[in-house]
């Protein structure tokens, strides 16, 4: 997956691999290996190609979906920064009702397209464009994510982006091993302190189901992965009805602001729930009518150097996250 924007015109060589995952045969094209001094002027230009490769993470994952098909059997499964598509190409061969694999590199985009046609499932899997803090994505009761933290600036945009993408009763699986900076100890405690949050509870942390794909993923690849599985509760009407009577709605956020920094905002107003609603926008559910008193007068603070707006929401529209 790339989530930077590169305006590159650099012309990669691409290669035809086959890959077996459980009972599954696919063909895909990825980047070919290059040559250092190729590898160097993409640096230098802020180019990314980790979109158009087959990571480790990712064929772990499919490996998981492949021997743990119910995980995804009639469910709509959405995958973030889908880059080849093996996650979501094995789901939709595993039974899923609805497979959307998206990503936000437009060349990236171009390969995955190619690769679910050329595997049969054109019009099985829908590919679409999910640059994260900036594209809303598919919503869906499974989001599957392999791979994709390899820098520590995308931890909490792709956050962002798989909340917005998890259904209520919904789960996420996370496959991640180690890269710059990233590590399982990060990954953890962004996990938790958006659970602290209001957000998806991370219910397990556990090695993935054991795989090899030659140089593509090895033994010591697979041992340092993890597989991070996130739960999003079921919606309550009870507590729908409960947060609808002392919910703010929170507007005109800067890109990529985290929940906890509006969690802390709002931390002296009686925080029951926070959730994006938007982009650039946050509900903010709170226990009695004076938290909501405390909350409409911070509207105007500043968030992240944006002024923000608060204002009260009306009786059902906090419902749902």
């Amino acid at each position: 997956m790339a989530a930077l924007d590169n305006d590159s015109d650099s012309e990669l060589e691409l290669e035809e691999k086959q890959f077996t995952i459980g009972a599954h045969a696919f063909q895909v094209h990825v980047v070919g290996e290059l040559p250092l001094e190729t590898l160097f002027a993409l640096e230098s230009k802020r180019d990314e190609i980790s979109g158009q490769r087959a990571w480790p993470g990712s064929l772990l994952l499919a490996a998981e979906i492949s021997a743990r098909p119910a995980l995804v059997a009639d469910r709509a499964v959405v995958e973030l920064g889908a880059g080849a598509g093996l996650c979501a190409m094995v789901a939709a061969r595993c039974g899923a009702r609805m497979t959307a694999a998206t990503d936000g590199d437009d060349r990236c985009l171009d390969l995955l397209t190619r690769n679910v046609a050329a595997n049969g499932l054109d019009g099985v899997v829908t590919v679409s464009k999910c640059f994260w803090g900036r594209d809303a994505p598919p919503v869906g009761d499974l989001v599957l994510a392999g791979d994709v933290l390899y820098k520590r600036a995308l931890v909490e945009p792709f956050l962002d982006a798989l909340e917005a993408a998890l259904a209520p009763g919904g789960r996420a699986l996370l496959c991640h091993l180690p890269r710059a900076g990233v590590s399982h100890e990060v990954v953890e405690a962004a996990l938790r302190a958006r659970e602290a949050a209001g957000g998806p509870a991370l219910a397990a942390v556990r090695a993935p189901a054991s795989a090899e794909f030659g140089d593509d993923c090895t033994a010591d690849d697979a041992a340092a992965a993890r597989v991070y599985e996130l739960c999003l509760p079921a919606a309550d009407d009870d507590a729908d009805a409960r947060r609808s009577r002392f919910a703010v709605r929170v507007s005109n956020l800067a890109n990529r602001v985290d929940l906890s920094a509006v969690q802390n905002l709002f931390r002296g107003c009686g925080v029951a729930l926070v959730y994006r609603s938007g982009p650039r926008e946050a509900v903010v559910c709170l226990h009695d009518e004076s938290g909501v008193g405390r909350a409409l007068r911070l509207d105007g603070s500043v968030v992240r150097a944006t002024a923000i707006a608060v204002t009260r929401m009306n009786t059902g529209e906090a419902g749902e996250p």
